[in-house]
This record gives C-alpha cells, sequence and structure tokens, in this order.
C-alpha cells in the first residue's frame, strides 16, 4: 500500500464519526497518563517548546497547559476533530489542522510527542515521519517521546493486520529495533530510555513500545 492509496484526512473523519459512538471514546483519547510520561513530564522546562503530532482530543496539549508549559501546539490531520477540539479549548495549547508531512524543517522543538501515531502509517509514510521527527527536534537537547503497537516478538520489519476501525484502514505492526535502527541511521544513537508497556481499557487490551531520545549536537 502506498502512501497515495487513500487519504488520511477522509480515513480519520470516518473513525472519528461513524466508527464509534461519540468523538471521544477511542480507547487512547482521554487523561490517560502512563507513569513514564509523567515522569517525562517533569523533566521538562515549562518554557519549552513543545508539540504533540497526531494530537487526538488534545488531552496531552491541554494538561500540558494545565501545568505551566507555555508554547504548545498540538496537530492532527482530521479537520472535524479539531474543530471540536478547539470548540471546547480554553487553556493555553494551540491546535491546528495539520499533516506532520507538511511542517517545515526549520520549526525545531524541544520536545515532540507522537504517541500511537506510527502503526498507522504505512512503510513508506513511517519512514518519512521519522526522519520528520528528526529534523523538527532542536539539534542539542531536543527530546522525542515516540511510542507505537508493536510486533515484537516477530523477527521481520513488520506486520500488517486488520484494524479496530473499517475494513479499509489497516495497522503496520512495527518492529521495535527494526525502528531503533532506522532512528540510528537519521543519526539518534541510542534512547535515553525503552519501555514495553500495555494499554487496557475495557477490553481494549495492547501492548505498545516506548522510545524516548535525545538529540545532542554530535547526533
Amino acid at each position: 500500500m502506498e502512501s497515495n492509496d487513500y487519504s488520511y484526512k477522509r480515513d480519520w473523519n470516518q473513525i472519528y464519526t461513524s466508527h464509534f459512538d461519540g468523538l471521544y471514546n477511542l480507547p487512547w483519547l482521554g487523561v490517560n497518563f502512563e507513569k513514564e510520561l509523567i515522569e517525562f513530564i517533569d523533566s521538562i522546562p515549562r518554557d519549552a517548546r513543545i508539540i504533540d503530532i497526531g494530537c487526538g482530543d488534545g488531552s496531552l496539549c491541554k494538561h500540558l497547559a494545565s501545568l505551566g508549559f507555555t508554547d504548545v501546539l498540538g496537530i492532527d490531520v482530521s479537520d472535524l476533530l479539531i474543530s471540536r477540539v478547539k470548540e471546547s479549548n480554553q487553556s493555553g495549547a494551540v491546535f491546528q489542522v495539520m499533516d506532520a508531512f507538511d511542517l517545515p524543517d526549520d520549526e525545531k522543538y524541544d520536545v515532540v510527542f507522537c504517541r500511537l501515531l506510527l502503526h498507522h502509517m504505512v512503510p513508506i509514510d513511517k519512514l518519512r515521519l521519522l526522519k520528520k521527527l528528526n529534523a523538527i527536534l532542536k539539534p542539542d537537547g531536543g527530546l522525542l517521546y515516540l511510542s507505537f503497537l508493536s510486533s515484537y516478538q516477530s523477527k521481520l520489519p513488520f506486520k500488517e493486520r486488520l484494524s479496530y476501525f473499517t475494513e479499509e484502514h489497516r495497522v503496520m505492526m512495527y518492529n521495535p529495533q527494526h525502528v531503533k535502527d532506522t532512528l540510528r541511521d537519521l543519526g539518534l544513537s541510542k534512547p535515553e530510555k525503552e519501555e514495553q508497556l500495555e494499554i487496557v481499557k475495557g477490553q481494549y487490551r495492547e501492548q505498545y513500545h516506548l522510545l524516548i531520545y535525545k538529540k545532542t549536537a554530535n547526533s
């Protein structure tokens, strides 16, 4: 499946409206912060420039703003979702309809969150996304928080499976070592932290992988 086989915008608008009873019933939406995320947030200066790519319902950005972070941007490809988020946004966070691939490389961020997005990218776009994440990190000290569903028991780079959403939508279960090798080739040599975690919400249960990187001047 190539990147132009379907429209991300159309796909996600459909997912957010027709597949679930209400906009905010997706398993990973809402304030459900894993311990590792809380610890990571606690280490970030409050004036850091932060972007959340694929921000969903905006809960992470709103939470960051409530903690006193002053420069928080959330982007998502779904115009429908962002319009809903803006309607209820009373925080200091900013939300925009934007494809991550349209982010200019010369706009640098202290912290980049990319939570549970990578596995919705077909391989060619997975590589493009990892390149983009690396490009927008500040060259000395930029932090990347990356989590994704994984096929950690497989030696293959990825395996494809049907998603919970629509017949057209696919999930790419990426091997964490393959992702780390790709990031290493891009200059991010070794993660500061790596964890295998689990999301549980009702009958929904998924294993996923967490990687935290710090970009240095030598990377």
